[in-house]
């Protein structure tokens, strides 16, 4: 067992060590006992809540207005962790059309190349504010 400390400590005197930013992820150490007890932060943390797919279920011109289902199109949004996500919208004919874009968050401001405000979360849903048309979209997780 006093090989170990007698080897690292070699390995530091000599320079041999990495920098931990150049380990590929596989290498990366495990998450704390904290992070793997508690695998969802908080809703109001940055970015979070966001990562995942979020599917257009409703339009409505208030944020509590009267809910107008989504008809003849499936849109959905998928929000990848590294601010990367992908556009897609089905339409009636079973065409599928997708675009990749970039993705921030900003407070409840979320920006993806058009600008939309989180007025609401509960859980699985979310109302938008899309701030170019002016009216709302009800999200869900689907």
């Amino acid at each position: 067992m006093r090989a170990l400390p007698i080897l690292a400590a070699l390995l530091l005197a000599t320079g041999c060590t990495s920098d931990p930013a150049d380990a590929p992820p596989e290498a990366e150490p495990p998450a704390s006992a904290e992070s793997a007890a508690d695998p969802d932060p908080p809703a109001d943390a940055p970015g979070d809540g966001l990562t995942g797919a979020w599917a257009h279920v409703a339009s409505a011109d208030t944020p509590d207005g009267p809910r107008e289902p989504l008809t003849g199109v499936a849109i959905s949004w998928t929000f990848r962790p590294d601010g990367t996500g992908t556009y897609s919208q089905q339409v009636g004919s079973g065409e599928t059309r997708t675009n990749d874009f970039e993705w921030t968050l900003d407070g409840e401001t979320i920006d993806m190349g058009t600008l939309y405000t989180i007025v609401s979360r509960d859980g699985d849903e979310m109302v938008w504010r899309n701030e170019r048309m002016g009216n709302y979209y009800v999200v869900h997780r689907p």
